[in-house]
Parts: C-alpha cells; sequence; structure tokens
C-alpha cells in the first residue's frame, strides 16, 4: 500500500484537512531559468542548448512536486519499519482512545498462552500487572510497570500497525545491542492498526507524554512506550535477556 494510500485512508478517519493555496512558484521560476536556444549549425552547440532545455525542464517539474503540498508531504513521509511498526509522517495526527491491552493475567499464564518465553528487564524487575490479547495481533503480551512505562511484545510476522507522526514529532535512529531501532520522543503521534491488504482499520491514541522506543529482538517486535529519557529507555531494552 503506497504512503499516498495510506494518506488517504488516514484524512478518512480524521477532520479534513484544507490545503492552503500553492504559489505558482513552478510558473515563476521556469520563466526566469528556460533558455532561449538561438539558431546555429547542428553540432555540439546544438546538443549542449538541449541539454539544458532538459535540465531546465526537470528542474522545473521537481519544483512542481515540491510545491504541491500532498505530493511534497509523501515524498518526506517514509522514515523507516521497527517492531513490526511502518514509521511516516503525516499532516494532522487524528483523535483516538487509548489502545485496549488485553485483558489480565499472571506471568504463568501470559507464558502457557502466548507459547513463548517474556522477557523481564533486569533493570526493572516483575511487572506490576501483565495484560494479554486485546487490540494487537495475537499473542501479545504487555508489561506494566506503574502507569509511566509499558513494554509490549508482539510475535513474529508482517507490518501491522502505522505510526503516524505529527508536525514536530522527532524521530532518532538508535542501536539497542545489534539491532537497529527508533526513538520516538514525546510528540503527537497514534497508532494506526492494519488490516487487511494494508488498510487502516483503527486509530489509537500514545500514552500522555511519553516516548516509544521500537526494536526488534530475536524474532519479537518490542515497543517500549515510556515517560522516562531516551537513555533510560536504552538501559531497559538493553537489560532484556
Amino acid at each position: 500500500m503506497s504512503t499516498i494510500d495510506v494518506e488517504r485512508e488516514l484524512h478518512a478517519l480524521a477532520d479534513t484537512v484544507e490545503w492552503a493555496a500553492t504559489p505558482d512558484i513552478a510558473g515563476r521560476l521556469s520563466a526566469q531559468i528556460a533558455p532561449v536556444v538561438p539558431r546555429r549549425r547542428r553540432g555540439v552547440g546544438w546538443r549542449l542548448s538541449w541539454v539544458h532545455v532538459a535540465l531546465a525542464a526537470v528542474l522545473t517539474l521537481a519544483v512542481v512536486v515540491a510545491a504541491v503540498p500532498p505530493v511534497r508531504a509523501a515524498l518526506e513521509r517514509a522514515l523507516g519499519i521497527a517492531a513490526r511498526e511502518r514509521i511516516e509522517r503525516v499532516d494532522q495526527v487524528p483523535r483516538a482512545p487509548r489502545l485496549d491491552l488485553g485483558r489480565a493475567v499472571t506471568l504463568a499464564e501470559a507464558r502457557r498462552i502466548s507459547e513463548r518465553a517474556i522477557a523481564i528487564p533486569r533493570s526493572l524487575g516483575a511487572p506490576d500487572g501483565i495484560r494479554l490479547g486485546g487490540e494487537l495481533p495475537g499473542g501479545t503480551v504487555a508489561l506494566l510497570y506503574g502507569t509511566d512505562t509499558i513494554l509490549t511484545e508482539i510475535p513474529s510476522g508482517g507490518v501491522f500497525a502505522l505510526k503516524a507522526l505529527g508536525p514536530g514529532a522527532r524521530v532518532t535512529q538508535v542501536r539497542v545491542g545489534n539491532a537497529r531501532g527508533y526513538w520516538i520522543a514525546s510528540g503527537p503521534r497514534a497508532l494506526v492498526l492494519l488490516g487487511a491488504e494494508g488498510r487502516p482499520r483503527r486509530v489509537r491514541s500514545a500514552l500522555p507524554g511519553s516516548g516509544v522506543l521500537l526494536w526488534d529482538r530475536r524474532g519479537v517486535a518490542l515497543r517500549l512506550e515510556t515517560r522516562l529519557s531516551l537513555s533510560a529507555a536504552l538501559e531497559i531494552a538493553e537489560s532484556i535477556p
């Protein structure tokens, strides 16, 4: 599914966005840079003149594309994929309720139902609560630490969600052990759950005032949503055995 298709679906879920009128930048610029091709004997000079014309046409097209807000936004949109979430820029973050993390379970029950070991960060110890299922893919386990930190472990598979980042949301590429990850600082963002053929089916909001660390580890997608700093989040992530 293309980024433009995703953008169209997001705008359908959010309020209508009215684009500001686009100035005729391309027309003014092309008038200034378009070369005059003099009559001359066909040869090297003639060929060079048409090279200049072609370059001017390409530059004019680039200006036209960049001057159209939806296209310009799409060109800047794709940032990467981590923890089975595609990270993209959007012009408006839809308002939405919080994500349902599922029912409360014990650690033993979570291990039995998910049929895998649950990674407990050494730096945090035993969680205050555990949630299983909810709106995330089957077998997802969420470890709750107070009201400030949630570590979610999602089984391997394809991309299941789009992380929609609004204007001003800062993204930093990081390393968690040998894995590449992304830290998204506190700011406007939403989680767009994807359904069949990658189409958005539901939008959920972030934990207020939190950042999120996304990375993959041994076939499991991990997302650490926390009000702590990036350095603290990395310390937690690297303490997972």
